[in-house]
């Protein structure tokens, strides 16, 4: 792969030179300069140099020169040409962005929402390369003529393809399990037949009753694959951003089982090693170490769903473990005590801050029916104390969530005032100099913009 492990796109010689780190890792410039400190985004291991003064990895660059040149060679067999997003052909080799069949898999379904990948168990084996350029035809076309053939019923229609999860994961059972075989399509319609010319019926003959055939016996049904084949997927697929998984359904929904909250677990836990940005929902207090204990992970969005009374203190980070960057806490939010042990783990990297925060600042107003979210007098304070312990010096924007999001399903909102909010977001600033602090109501904000 000739792409940054941070922002995902492809190296080049101008903007997004690789530049090889003292730790070894490779990263664009453009990444360093956004980030703006003398440290690995991957590893946190600090360097002590200019950004331009970092050496290029010329190996990197000879490879990106090599597949736009294509050397005068034609591509590989069975590979995929994602400037023609068709599989590859002899005049493909020059100028054009030519992977493998199953690398170039990999990094479709990587840009594609990868719930899709989840929630689907049993996807092909990726060295079947046949089947990945088949997978990558259908995840790549416009719209694609489908037919379906029942007995004597036909059914037939035009599917247009969206980044609709439910959509690809079809498109993969079918490539999965359905053995398709692939026909040259002709440019010419071929003349539909001539009407049959209608004969007199000819008279009914007595045959002799035929003797009964014996059908053969049915095939013993398919059983579902086994939940080890979606994680074998993640694990080969190395996925970098896992968006709308949903833990539990203690918000307001139906309970999920034990089995599906195990198989979360399981997905976690395979996708963590690689996964650096998350967006899960309705978080079970079983899942939170595993989310915590990411190594790579730098963005995260999160609401609560069934966790114990207080909430669980989550622990420091590990040495070389990345630290959040990004993070946004909606719906009723988390515990003060894992908000608070979250941001204190996270306090030296973390830029951006998006929670539910209710009006109220004044401790004498802290009783059971007016704590955390809806008073923020115990975080604010919490924020204070660790600005002034210099924790956290790369803090920059602070929004303050108002408005119950989509993704949430509780019924939770809190009360919005434009009096109270402003006299709200004035002790915040002051707890927070030099840290631009917003509403998302009274400045028009959007989360999902940030």
């Amino acid at each position: 792969m000739a792409d940054c492990d941070i922002c995902f796109e492809n190296f080049n010689e101008l903007t997004r030179t690789p530049k090889i780190l003292p730790c070894g890792h490779s990263v664009c410039l453009k990444c360093l300069q956004e980030i703006g400190r003398n440290e690995c985004p991957t590893c946190r291991a600090p360097f002590p140099v200019a950004f331009n003064s970092l050496p290029n990895n010329h190996s990197l660059l000879r490879l990106i020169e090599s597949r736009r040149s294509g050397a005068g060679r034609p591509p590989p067999p069975l590979s995929w040409c994602f400037s023609c997003s068709v599989a590859a052909a002899p005049g493909c080799g020059a100028g054009h962005e030519v992977l493998p069949a199953a690398e170039a898999l990999r990094r479709q379904l990587r840009f594609l929402q990868p719930q899709a990948v989840l929630e689907y168990l049993g996807f092909h084996n990726e060295s079947k390369a046949k089947q990945a350029l088949q997978a990558l035809a259908l995840l790549t076309a416009d719209s694609c003529d489908v037919t379906v053939r029942v007995g004597d019923l036909e059914l037939t229609g035009t599917v247009s393809n969206t980044e609709d999860p439910n959509l690809m994961n079809m498109w993969l059972e079918l490539i999965d399990k359905a053995a398709l075989t692939q026909k040259p399509v002709s440019k010419q319609q071929e003349e539909p037949p001539a009407a049959p010319t209608k004969e007199p019926p000819a008279a009914p003959a007595k045959e002799p009753p035929a003797a009964p055939t014996k059908e053969p016996p049915a095939a013993p049904a398919k059983e579902p694959p086994a939940a080890q084949a979606s994680t074998t997927l993640l694990r080969e697929l190395d996925v970098g951003r896992l968006l709308g998984v949903r833990c539990s359904g203690h918000d307001g929904a139906s309970p999920l089982t034990e089995e599906a909250l195990s198989l979360t677990d399981q997905l976690l836990k395979t996708a963590a090693p690689s996964v650096e940005e998350l967006s899960i929902d309705s978080v079970h207090h079983t899942h939170l170490p595993t989310v915590h204990a990411m190594p790579r992970l730098r963005r995260l969005e999160v609401s609560s769903g069934y966790i114990p009374s207080g909430g669980p203190s989550l622990p420091s980070l590990s040495a070389g473990q990345c630290s959040l960057t990004w993070l946004y806490v909606h719906s009723r939010g988390l515990p003060l005590t894992t908000m608070s042990s979250l941001l204190q783990a996270h306090a030296h990297t973390l830029e951006t801050l998006q929670l539910c925060m209710g009006t109220e600042t004044n401790e004498e107003n802290i009783a059971d029916s007016r704590t955390w979210p809806w008073n923020s007098y115990e975080l604010v304070k919490i924020l204070r104390m660790m600005r002034g312990q210099r924790k956290m010096t790369a803090l920059r924007r602070v929004l303050v969530l108002r408005k119950t999001p989509v993704l949430s399903r509780v019924a939770f909102v809190l009360r919005h005032d434009k009096t109270a909010c402003a006299a709200h977001l004035a002790v915040v600033r002051w707890h927070l100099p030099g840290v631009q602090v917003q509403c998302d109501i009274c400045d028009d904000v959007d989360p999902e913009e940030l």
